[in-house]
C-alpha cells in the first residue's frame, strides 16, 4: 500500500489514516500482543470527520462510511481530479446513462476501495 499512497490528495490525510489503519491491522493480526490502542486511528479519524470527536457514542455505519472515504483519498490513484459536468439524462436509455454516470466516476476515483466496494 505505501507505494500507493497519495500524499497530496487535498481530500486525503496525506497517507496518515491509509498508514495507521495498516498499523493497526498488523497489530491486530501479528498475535503479538494482547491487547491494542485505537487512539492513533480514532484521532486521524477525527481529524477527517469531528463529529468523532469527544466521547458520545456514535453511529457504526458512518465511522465505517468515513474510514472507508479515507482511506480511498490516501490511496486514490488520480493524482489530478478533473471537472466533470454531468449530462442530462434525455429520456437516454439506463444503460447509457449509467455507464457514462460511472465512467465519469472514475475519472476522480481509482483506489483499492473503488476495486473492491463500488461497481
Amino acid at each position: 500500500y505505501q507505494r500507493r499512497v497519495h500524499g497530496d490528495n487535498p481530500l486525503g490525510l496525506q497517507g496518515r489514516l491509509a498508514t495507521i489503519y495498516a498499523k493497526t491491522l498488523h497489530e491486530l493480526w501479528n498475535g503479538a500482543c494482547r491487547s491494542i490502542s485505537l487512539h492513533d486511528l480514532r484521532k486521524c479519524l477525527v481529524k477527517k470527520c469531528d463529529q468523532f470527536k469527544g466521547m458520545d457514542q456514535q453511529d457504526s455505519q458512518e465511522l465505517i462510511l468515513q474510514l472507508l472515504d479515507g482511506i480511498h483519498e490516501d490511496l486514490n490513484r488520480v493524482k489530478k481530479k478533473t471537472y466533470v459536468e454531468n449530462a442530462d439524462v434525455d429520456n437516454r436509455p439506463d444503460e447509457v446513462v449509467c455507464k457514462e454516470q460511472w465512467d465519469q466516476y472514475l475519472l476522480r476515483n481509482q483506489s483499492i476501495i473503488v476495486d473492491l466496494l463500488t461497481g
